[in-house]
């Protein structure tokens, strides 16, 4: 809830659930079982919700929420090495097969 900040909130959620999506996904096609995904969707939700209850009233949501800035850039920078490391694997993979 970002009641202050209904439409930078909306677009920073958007944001999160996007990026959130990546990390899923890697983990699901890494696993190659739902159940592992479906406990690091479990585990964000509860990250998230003691988020709300440890920074309640402390600062602006926007800021500190687990869909906030502060949380959105070290997930940024993890979907960016989810994608080096996913093109790294394929350009490896391509160059074995051509040999």
């Amino acid at each position: 809830d970002y009641p202050d900040h209904p439409i930078l909130g909306t677009v920073m959620f958007t944001l999160m659930a996007i990026m959130v999506s990546i990390v899923f996904g890697w983990v699901h096609a890494r696993s190659g079982s739902i159940w592992t995904s479906s406990l690091a969707h479990a585990a964000t939700n509860s990250i998230g919700a003691l988020a709300v209850l440890w920074f309640a009233g402390a600062a602006d949501p926007t800021l500190t929420s687990y869909g906030g800035a502060l949380a959105l850039t070290p997930l940024l920078a993890g979907c960016v090495w989810i994608a080096r490391r996913d093109r790294n694997d394929r350009d490896a993979a391509l160059s074995r097969r051509r040999r």
